[in-house]
């Protein structure tokens, strides 16, 4: 069970009163938001939902967030947040693109929402989109059949399916939709629902939950090779530092092997949707003060090195992945996007759970929930795994022709990231006796040098893996490079000596496993990078070469030449 303190900020030397008084004055015409988690505390051996919704308050509200009272990006939604059209021109998507005809984005939640067809019909008629179908918008059971939960929702995952559903289509107008409900929030009825949507072979599954790596949930539950499993970093900070629990670890399914993990961020855009700047989601501070107590969760980006999982060689290898101080365990996240209620997108919600439901209609609504939906909808448009067993790796080619991520530099997932004095100040906060809280000390209290683990920084970083997406051509997975060599002059009936040494293959820690030749004189099944062949007569011959790397993704490449 989680643990919630109450220790005001000040009582641990950590914010002044000249620290609050530092903030930036908001400007005229400015509101006040707070933000509300969707679903209620989860008990031990449940997930909980991951969403939180924007909440209005008054100015003096405690760790009320300013933001501007009106749109500066392309649209304004029913709440005055982002709309579809806001967060798809930010990472350069055409959610009405014929790519998605055809793909299937199966999502997973609990409990029932007997709103959640016509919720979706009136998002639809809001953004103008066609009406739902059959077969564009189902909801199943944790079985894969009509066999719905019996019980309807009674702890807030129906607005988290709302918003799940809504963020999907509204990102990918043409992509068919599946809502797998599981019976209960458990780990063996979530675990038992992603199964479900396995067989149904969708191209995406979305899991917007999330649990400690203490949980009993195997990694077996959520590896599904061949369909993109994408799944919430978070909503409570490094190793869950928002909620002071001891727990010292990431969550699952997030950082299970196979799994992409998808991070918060804070997204700003401009008025014609450009983004103007984007950093890690944080929302503990700078507008806390000392009047809030800590260990009411205020909403950040999760993450943290794996206690269970080591990282996939993809992952280990890539540049910049030494400073996260992870060592050889797996890292959540792989990739991030908006995940900010502040900034989180419109959606509707009908059904009145009871009070952790209140009130009911249009919200603007992030956490980690909106970001994994993003994803989901996103690697759909770029047509899923592309046969990939492993599709995360597709994130960390080192070549996709032009840059792929936009690198996020700034703010951090840790307790002191999102107001920077305190990392000056002491004692340390990982000396609380609530376990590590942020990475720029050691358990002992020591200030360490590598905080790449909870801090942004240039290139790969713990809490925003590589970045968030400009374009899609970053989900979809590049080839090995395959070179020929040849001898600059060739006789006939004499050996020559080829060479694919030049080959190379894009994803970090892996490599070239196979070379297959086929020499154009009706002769195949030479193998190796140092071949040797003779040809009987001369001629002209075009020469084949195709290079498998171990992740089984296949390059070719082709020559001709004259032999004398």
């Amino acid at each position: 069970m989680r643990r919630l303190i109450g220790v005001g900020l000040a009582t641990l030397g950590l914010v002044s009163a000249s620290l609050v008084a530092s903030s930036p004055a908001p400007a005229a015409g400015t509101r006040y938001a707070i933000g509300v988690a969707t679903c209620a505390p989860a008990a031990s051996g449940q997930a909980r939902c991951l969403a939180m919704r924007r909440k209005a308050v008054p100015s003096g509200t405690t760790g009320a967030r300013p933001y501007a009272a009106s749109s500066s990006s392309l649209s304004l939604g029913p709440n005055g947040g982002y709309t579809p059209e806001d967060i798809a021109s930010a990472y350069g998507a055409d959610p009405a693109s014929a790519s998605g005809a055809g793909k299937t984005v199966a999502i997973v939640d609990a409990f029932n929402d007997p709103s959640i067809a016509a919720d979706l019909g009136l998002f639809d008629s809001q953004y103008g989109l066609p009406a739902e179908t059959a077969s564009s918008f189902s909801v199943v059971g944790q079985t894969g059949t009509s066999v719905l939960p019996g019980h309807n929702d009674a702890s807030g995952w129906s607005g988290e399916e709302a918003l799940d559903v809504e963020t999907v289509r509204g990102l990918c107008h043409l992509c068919n939709i599946v809502l797998v409900e599981a019976n209960t929030a458990s780990d063996a009825d979530l675990a038992a629902a992603a199964s479900a949507a396995a067989s149904l072979h969708p191209t995406v599954i979305s899991n917007s939950y999330g649990e400690g790596e203490t949980t009993s949930i195997p990694s077996s539950a959520y590896s599904f090779p061949g369909i993109v499993v994408v799944a919430s970093s978070g909503d409570d900070g490094w190793y869950d530092q928002d909620l002071l629990d001891s727990v010292n670890s990431p969550e699952l399914p997030a950082v299970a092997p196979g799994v992409v993990s998808v991070g918060g961020t804070t997204l700003n855009l401009g008025r014609d949707g450009s983004r103007v700047s984007e950093t890690v989601w944080n929302d503990d501070g700078p507008y806390l003060n000392d009047a809030l107590q800590i260990g009411s969760p205020q909403g950040a980006t999760g993450g943290g090195c794996s206690t269970k999982f080591a990282a996939p060689a993809w992952q280990l290898h890539v540049i910049g992945y030494a400073s996260t101080g992870c060592g050889s365990a797996r890292n959540s996240a792989d990739v991030s996007v908006d995940g900010d209620y502040i900034t989180g997108l419109d959606i509707y919600s009908s059904f009145d759970c009871g009070p952790q439901c209140e009130p009911t209609g249009w919200a603007t609504v992030g956490g980690t929930s909106l970001s994994s939906a993003i994803v989901a909808a996103l690697w759909a448009l770029a047509g899923g795994s592309h046969g990939l067993d492993f599709p995360a790796a597709s994130l960390y080619a080192t070549r996709h022709g032009a840059p792929a991520f936009h690198d996020v530099t700034e703010g951090g997932a840790g307790f002191c990231d999102a107001y920077g004095e305190c990392e000056a100040q002491s004692p340390s906060p990982n000396t609380f006796g609530d376990g590590m809280v942020d990475c720029a000390w050691d358990a002992s209290g020591n200030s360490v040098t590598a905080t790449g683990q909870c801090d942004a920084r240039p290139g790969y970083d713990g809490p925003s893996g590589v970045g968030t997406p400009d374009g899609l051509a970053g989900f979809i997975p590049v080839a090995p490079e395959a070179v020929v060599k040849v001898p600059a002059k060739l006789m006939a009936k004499r050996a020559a000596h080829f060479s694919a040494s030049g080959s190379t293959d894009p994803y970090p820690g892996e490599r070239l496993t196979s070379y297959s030749w086929s020499w154009g004189d009706g002769s195949t099944g030479s193998t190796g990078p140092r071949p040797t062949h003779s040809y009987a007569k001369a001629g002209k011959y075009r020469v084949r070469l195709t290079v498998t790397d171990s992740l089984g993704l296949t390059g070719h490449s082709a020559v001709r030449l004259r032999v004398r």
